[in-house]
């Protein structure tokens, strides 16, 4: 689940687009903490 979801983070980076459909909501703590390592 945690390389599926750095999967989802970096292909949205690289392409500039929104993957997820709830992009506008919070992430859960830890996608937060996640995306603080990278």
């Amino acid at each position: 689940v945690i390389f599926f979801d750095m999967m989802i983070d970096l292909a949205e980076s690289e392409y500039q687009i929104d993957i997820r459909k709830n992009s506008a909501s919070a992430q859960s703590a830890t996608s937060a903490e996640q995306k603080k390592k990278l």
